[in-house]
């Protein structure tokens, strides 16, 4: 008696970046492990629809073009694609190119992967002031997003950039890294490097609400922004007084733990670039600085004549178990620029909940 064989699973992706493109290996992974047991057969065919032009969506456009990482990630997904099971379909976008129905009428399955692409909004007074800019648009800028504006405007001499995770981390470098160096070492575009070359970022001040040990950067990032040439880091001592029950629930977690360790080092070497005459990370002179305020919470962001002129932070306090507790402290930090980095909303698809 013949074996009767399951048809051609097929699904519908939406979106071709990371989340996408990695569910669809594991989708085919798994149908090969368990397909016949689930009657599902070992079969399939795998339709991912991007709206750009190329595919890699956060990776290519949402991580700052000097991240060592990224070329990894991107050979990653290249090679996943070469799976003959997997097609990609770009310049396609949901709701105007193809519908749910006729994708429903077509495949098995429809995996939405659209990912987080805008901002969270800042929700302090003066956020809606000329200068303040949410950093999904930015990285967009930089990154060169197919949508994306031309230019950017940099003639702010300080800046603050509020978050206490990568992004702001991302943000906060780019601003400062000179220009020649991604010049030469990432694929910026041409317009990105000559808007670059008009920064006039001298002060930049990083804003964490939390402190040293509930901040969220990757080691990796950390020392990132320890080789910025003409930067000089500065710090404020009194954030690394961390208690003995902190220290020891950092301790717990093997990433917090590095991370705190880092930030120390961080410490020393803020300290060594004063002590040498306010120098950069090789004792060179220091044209810009990098101020990194810990337990500090922007409250409002202030204004003249519809432009941002100053930042208002509160001084926190943040318990070993990272509840943040307000002091009533209060200090204006004169700025031209905010930049926010707090999070990305997930992309809204019309008519899917």
């Amino acid at each position: 008696m013949s074996k009767v064989h399951a048809p051609e699973v097929r699904i519908a992706v939406i979106g071709a970046g990371p989340a996408g493109v990695y569910s669809s290996d594991i989708f085919l992974r798994q149908l090969a492990k368990r397909g016949e047991e689930l009657g599902l057969g070992t079969s399939a065919r795998i339709d991912l629809f991007e709206k750009l032009p190329v595919p890699f969506g956060l990776v290519r456009y949402g991580v700052a073009p000097d991240h060592p990482s990224i070329k990894f990630i991107a050979d990653a997904l290249e090679k996943t694609l070469d799976n003959p099971n997997i097609h990609l379909y770009a310049n396609v976008e949901f709701g105007k190119d193809v519908a749910l129905e006729d994708l429903l009428a077509r495949y098995d399955a429809v995996l939405f992967a659209t990912g987080a692409v805008e901002d969270r909004p800042l929700r302090v007074p003066g956020a809606d002031l000329d200068g303040v800019y949410g950093a999904a648009k930015f990285v967009e800028w930089y990154d060169g997003y197919p949508t994306s504006k031309r230019t950017w405007p940099l003639e702010a001499k300080e800046v603050a950039v509020i978050g206490g995770g990568n992004v702001a981390m991302d943000v906060a470098r780019e601003l400062l890294r000179d220009p020649d160096y991604l010049r030469a070492h990432t694929d910026i575009p041409d317009d990105v490097y000559e808007g670059l070359q008009k920064n006039q970022t001298q002060t930049l001040h990083l804003f964490i609400r939390r402190g040293v040990a509930q901040a969220k950067f990757s080691v990796q990032e950390l020392r990132e922004m320890e080789k910025l040439a003409g930067v000089q880091i500065v710090i404020n001592e009194d954030d690394f007084e961390l208690d003995d029950e902190t220290i020891e629930v950092a301790g717990n977690d093997k990433l917090t733990r590095q991370m705190v360790e880092e930030l120390f080092a961080i410490r020393d070497m803020a300290e060594d670039m004063e002590d040498g005459g306010n120098v950069d990370f090789e004792g060179n002179p220091a044209n810009r600085r990098y101020v990194i305020h810990f337990n500090s919470a922007p409250v409002e962001i202030l204004g003249e004549d519809g432009r941002v002129k100053a930042i208002r932070v509160e001084r926190t306090v943040t318990s070993a178990d990272g509840i943040m507790s307000r002091t009533g402290e209060f200090e204006d930090y004169a700025v031209q620029a905010v930049y926010h980095a707090i999070g990305y909303h997930p992309a809204e698809v019309a008519g899917i909940a």
